[in-house]
This record gives C-alpha cells, structure tokens and sequence, in this order.
C-alpha cells in the first residue's frame, strides 16, 4: 500500500509583502499553489529546444512517464513546462526560462523543503559545461528539491550526495555526456551552416537559410520576387523619399490594415531596419562578404543610397517634428539670435490656440529672442517669395529636369559614402574582438580604395552640377508637405 504524502498548507503569497512580486505573480499564474493555498508535492519539469522537437514525441514521452511516475508514488502533480529554450546556449532555461522561476522561487522558501522535481533526466534541466551544470544541479538541492530522474531511476537530495560520493561522481558523468552531446551537435550545425556559405560565395549555390519577405523560391529553383510583398516595401521607399518620416509611414500602412512582415502591425523599428536593409536592391551580406545581385533587386541602388542618406541627416539636431502641417519648416529655420534650430510651440490665448516659432534654447533660457507667430512668418514668406513656382509641387518624375535627376544621383553617392563608414566601423570593431583579423583588415583597405573612387566620381558629379546649373534655369522650388497647408494658403496659390 503506498500512502500519499501529508499535504501541508500554505498561505498563497502575498505579492505587497515579499521581494519577490514579479516570482508571485509568475507562481500563481502557474498554479503552483491550489485554490485553497495547499502546495502541490511534486514537480513534473519538461523542455523542448527547437520547432521540430515540438512537433515530435518529446513532450509526450516526458510528461507521460512524470505523471504515471507521480501516480505510483502517489504525489499531486503541477506541470512546468519550458517550450523552445535551450539548456546549452548562453540564454537558457535557467536564467531565463521557467526552471529559473522555479528556482528563484525555491530558494525564496515559496516551495516547499522536500517538493519532489520530476525529470526525465538530468539533461532537461542543463546541457551546459559540467561546473555550471553541477551549480545548478547543487542550488536544486540545497533549496531542498528532491531531484528523480526517470530514465535512470535516480534519486538526488543533499543528504544523499553528501552521504554517496558517487551519487555525485554519476550526476557528474551525466553532465559531461550531455554537455559533449550539446557540443558536437552545436559544432556540426556550424560546420554545415560554413559549408553552405562557402558554396554560396565561391559556387553560386543558393542560401536556403532566412530570405528577405520579399522574395521566394520559384518553380526554377531560383529567388523570385513575391509581388505583394515587395510592392509595400517600394512604397515604403518611395514614401520616405517624398519626406515621410517612420512614424507617419507605420501609421498610415497600420491604418489601411498592412502588415508587416511578420504578419503584425507596422512598428519604428522593424520599418527602420527594413530601410537600411540593402538586399532591396540585390546585395547578399555574408559572413564579411558581399554578393552583388543576389536577390533580385525591387529598389534601385541609387535611390537606396538616397534614403541612407536623408536617415543619417535625420540623426543630425533639428527643430523638433510636429504632426501639425505647420512645421514644414522643421529643421528649415534658425533662430537670427543663436543660429539654434527653431522648434514650433502652441501656446493658448484667451482659449484660442496659436502656432509659434521659437528657439530651440529658449526653454532652458540660454536665448532671450522673441518668438515668430507662424501667420506673420507666413505672410512674409509668401510676400518675399511670391514669384516662385509652386507647381513643382505637383510635378512628376518623367518632368523631372536632368539637374534635378543629376542632383538625386548626387545624393545617393553621399548615401553610399555614409554606408561606407558604417562598414569600416563594423569591421574595425570586428578587428578590435579579434574575428577573423586577416579576412577584415583586407575589407578595410578594399573599402579605403572604394571611398577614394566614390571621391572621384563626387567630384565629377559636381563638376557636370556646376556646368547644368549655369546653363539651366532656376528650377521651381519643392516645398514638401505644402499640400497639407489649409484652404487659406492654397488660395494664394491659385
């Protein structure tokens, strides 16, 4: 006959009397204590790593052998369950999974001193190298968790590896088994993953690891372009060089119901990583290298170097940005006083509200120049500038006049430069870890030989710059976002 073990009570945790408010929370979440307080006696602890072994017999076979294993001892069970974490990797299930709550909660006293822990061997609980194995191994215990693996039928408390040192020296035996596993499988992926780059590099063999979301594998076996997809991200593209700013960009694709690539909304981040991303105009990056025209190319290199361009100047200060069509202007105007750049204020009067321009030193006091009513800058502007044409506004790119198209391709070669001395950084940084030294000091000086040809052709570009700007009339002046100006300005237009 096998008698139960005494249950015992214990007041739930009370989360505004411990240091422990997050672990709590995460403790009752997890339901390892009942409705009535009553802490369960066993711990069935199980884990999967990867995608594949989730679809597989792991977790079956795990929890299965921990409940019929609990039954025959008669223990009430709680499940804790660790789906895609690793116990090898540097992020693993014991800083940063559910064992780590575990054990945080375990040596905070909120588990009981002899709480059974159910594995199906050590392994579940860590694949590290054997010393931080054995740390975690050793925390378990002097928490007061009992330790039974199934597959060797074991039975690990202090006591009994004080009393048996091998106990200990089998525990240990695990450990290294598991960790050499961990360890050559780890080694064998690389090696693959190597082998596969350097066919790609020197074979032209297809990468079959992560694709941008905008291509495909067609029926030839070859990268294809996913229409829908890219035709976002082109628009993307061509919003921000029509001087659309991130935020405005996610707004308005979120607000028509686009998704992002991850089938999501639009976030800053994801849309400014997807910008500076150069595989929109075909170029592979791996391990240090470059493949031009690897992918099939659905924005052209010269207006990806454009939008470098105007995001490293948006990093530059300027007047702060408003959503009001008043500040056009941001980032256009100085202060007479300071040469500060100005920002927009909208301060009230007598309940009716105003737009200001102001220094951007005025709130911390450091220029006393009076603030600009936006009506009165507006008034004189258009007083002084009456004679330009604003139907460039409207203008197409076809009308486009070739200083205009000289000037863009001028702009995407600073674009190139900025990228260039993103690269030099990364490979100077590399160089300075120590990574492949050789393989990164030969990029620096490729690059210090690209920058000098890029100088040259700059130059040139100015040059035939100088010659059109002379020979052409003044082109009608762009005021972006003048479309956005109330019915009041468009009528001095008309």
């Amino acid at each position: 006959m096998v008698l139960k073990s005494t249950s015992l009570r214990l007041t739930p945790p009370q989360v505004t009397n411990s240091s422990f408010p997050d672990l709590q929370i995460t403790l009752v979440k997890s339901n390892l204590f009942d409705k009535f307080g009553i802490m369960k006696k066993a711990i069935l602890y199980s884990r999967y790593s990867s995608a594949q072994q989730s679809r597989g017999d792991t977790m079956r076979r795990q929890t299965e052998k921990g409940k019929a294993y609990a039954e025959k001892l008669g223990l009430e069970l709680v499940e804790v369950t660790d789906r895609g974490v690793s116990a090898f990797k540097k992020k693993n299930n014991a800083n940063s999974g559910n064992l780590s709550t575990l054990l945080t909660s375990a040596e905070a006293g909120l588990i009981p001193a002899g709480t059974v822990l159910i594995v199906e061997r050590l392994d579940r609980v860590s694949r590290q190298t054997p010393l931080d194995a054995l740390e975690i191994f050793k925390r378990l215990l002097y928490a007061g968790l009992e330790i039974h693996t199934l597959i060797d039928r074991q039975i690990y408390t202090r006591e009994s590896v004080d009393r048996d040192f091998f106990q200990l020296l089998g525990s240990l035996f695990v450990m290294q088994r598991a960790y050499e596993e961990s360890r050559t499988k780890s080694e064998r992926i690389k090696s693959s993953v190597k082998s596969r780059k350097k066919a790609v590099l020197e074979e032209g063999k297809l990468w079959r690891g992560s694709m941008p979301h905008w291509t495909r594998i067609g029926d030839d076996n070859k990268i294809a372009i996913a229409e829908n997809a890219a035709n976002v991200v082109q628009r993307i593209f061509h919003l921000y060089l029509k001087g659309n700013g991130v935020s405005k960009i996610c707004k308005l694709l979120n607000a028509e119901g686009i998704k992002s690539a991850r089938g999501v909304k639009w976030e800053v981040k994801v849309m400014q990583d997807l910008l500076a991303n150069p595989a929109v105009y075909g170029l592979f990056r791996i391990d240090g290298q470059e493949v031009e025209n690897y992918y099939p190319q659905i924005i052209s290199k010269e207006d990806f170097n454009r939008v470098q361009l105007q995001r490293a100047r948006n990093t530059t200060t300027r007047g702060r940005r408003s959503v009001n069509h008043q500040n056009v202007f941001s980032g256009l105007l100085k202060c007479g006083n300071s040469l500060y750049y100005t920002q927009m204020g909208s301060p009230s009067r007598n309940e009716q509200r105003y737009h200001t321009f102001r220094c951007g030193t005025k709130r911390n006091g450091s220029c006393d120049n009076s603030s600009l009513k936006f009506e009165t800058f507006r008034t004189i502007f258009f007083e002084w500038f009456k004679d330009i044409d604003y139907r460039a506004l409207n203008e197409t790119e076809d009308e486009m006049s070739g200083l205009e198209k000289l000037k863009q391709y001028r702009e995407s070669l600073d674009g190139e430069r900025v990228q260039l001395d993103e690269r030099e950084e990364n490979y100077v940084d590399a160089i300075g870890r120590g990574q492949q030294i050789g393989i990164y000091t030969k990029k620096v000086d490729e690059l210090h030989l690209e920058r000098e040809n890029l100088l040259k052709l700059t130059k040139d570009v100015d040059q035939q710059i100088l010659v059109l700007e002379n020979e052409e009339p003044l082109a009608p002046v762009e005021l972006d976002g003048y479309e956005d100006f109330e019915q009041e300005q468009n009528e001095k237009l008309t």
